[in-house]
């Protein structure tokens, strides 16, 4: 049964020419939003799940709606109210999801690249209605945090800066969450990196056409502090220890070092970089164990794999993403170790193009029976076969295959001491 209060919205938002979210009506999220009357706008918790409306929608990136937010929440600083009546301190745009295919009804979606964009041109056009229209001057007393998860590329970056640097004046004042840059040259790289007050990031990606190389990761480590950095993504190539010299192996333990301050750093993405045989000096100096890594295609040896097994974070990954590596042929029983010591959190594992064949199946599901919580295992042709092989009736055969584990572990064992 609804709430009365829920029941009266719906009633009121039925009526003649008004709106909802839900409904896709535009009319009344923007006279709602200009006129909000708490101190907290916040669009995740209003479109998840409550007792009235059991479905979460914060799924729905529609982009007729998040339009007429955006353009209420300008409307609430230029309204000709009493500032002294406006209590909204925090609006947070974080909570929207985007997903492969949209469920609202226009299906008119607005991505975080779009959002980002949107939300940098509202505050810039806020400043210049503040400067040609007439309105009381208090409204300069105006301040409301407005966190987002921020994505600029070539094509957003002018504006997205200019949002920034004018944010001391703006009433509307954009705080980054989560920063995403893609295919922005180096230099405008760093200049907006210090923009995005990045001692409060939380969630740092740099990913396609950034050319960031590990030199530059360290001059951006030695001069930008992310102390509370919850997870980090390095694009394609930032390390490649094939052409590495005695400095490079000095920058890589720097680099080590720093990322130790980050004391709150539980994810890390350091696909497509070559780090054979250096897993163990850009990760052993994490005072926090991982829960996230992937270290796909980073042409990891035996070493690397023996100290990843018996690592502080091997009992705390809940994603592993390990694909572009022989792990049935080249460093078997160190990677059964490390699914064992991972078991008791490991919930999504990778594996895509690891050469896994027929002959490897029975092994491979006697390696995965103790992972309990595993919810994802990625690789093509891969899940079919062990759905065949009927994993939970498989346990039974653990001991069985103690045998021939011991065996791979002898064998590797020999293998590394030649």
């Amino acid at each position: 049964m609804h709430s009365l209060r829920f029941l009266s919205a719906e009633i009121l938002v039925s009526k003649g020419q008004l709106a909802s979210y839900l409904q896709e009506q535009v009319e009344v999220i923007h006279d709602l939003v200009e006129n909000w009357p708490l101190p907290e706008f916040n669009v995740g918790k209003l479109l998840g799940k409550t007792a009235d409306h059991p479905e979460d929608i914060s799924n729905r990136a529609c982009s007729l709606c998040l339009a007429s937010c955006l353009a209420g929440l300008k409307d609430y600083v230029l309204n000709c109210s009493s500032p002294y009546a406006k209590r909204l301190k925090m609006v947070d745009l974080t909570g929207i999801k985007d997903v492969e295919i949209q469920l609202c009804p226009c299906r008119k979606t607005m991505g975080r690249w779009a959002r980002t964009e949107l939300l940098s041109r509202t505050c810039y056009d806020l400043l210049v209605d503040m400067q040609n229209l007439p309105f009381h001057p208090d409204v300069f007393e105006i301040s409301v945090d407005v966190f987002a998860d921020i994505f600029v590329t070539e094509r957003s970056y002018e504006v997205v800066v200019q949002a920034l640097l004018m944010r001391c004046h703006c009433p509307l004042k954009i705080r980054c969450k989560a920063f995403r840059v893609d295919n922005l040259a180096l230099k405008k790289f760093f200049y907006i990196i210090k923009l995005t007050e990045p001692s409060s990031l939380g969630k740092f990606e740099v990913v396609h056409n950034v050319r960031l190389h590990m030199e530059h990761l360290q001059v951006l480590f030695n001069n930008v502090q992310f102390p509370k950095l919850a997870s980090l993504t390095l694009p394609a190539g930032t390390f490649d220890v094939r052409r590495f010299t005695p400095e490079d192996e000095a920058t890589l333990s720097g680099i080590g070092e720093k990322m130790s301050q980050m004391t709150q750093l539980i994810e890390l993405s350091l696909a497509f970089s070559t780090l054979t045989g250096r897993l163990r000096k850009l990760l052993s100096p994490l005072k926090t164990p991982l829960k996230m890594l992937d270290v796909s295609n980073c042409s990891l040896n035996h070493l690397d794999m023996a100290y990843l097994a018996n690592s502080l974070h091997s009992k705390s990954l809940e994603a592993l993403d390990i694909s572009g590596h022989d792990v049935a042929d080249l460093y078997p029983s160190t990677f059964f170790k490390l699914l064992n010591h991972s078991s008791y959190t490991l919930k999504s594992l990778m594996l895509e193009e690891c050469n896994i064949q027929d002959i490897h199946i029975n092994m491979l599901i006697l390696g995965l029976v103790p992972c309990r919580k595993l919810e994802e295992l990625k690789n093509r042709g891969l899940v079919a076969q062990l759905a065949e092989g009927n994993l939970a009736a498989r346990a039974a055969d653990w001991h069985a295959g103690r045998h021939a584990y011991l065996h791979l572990h002898k064998r590797e064992e020999n293998r590394g001491s030649e």
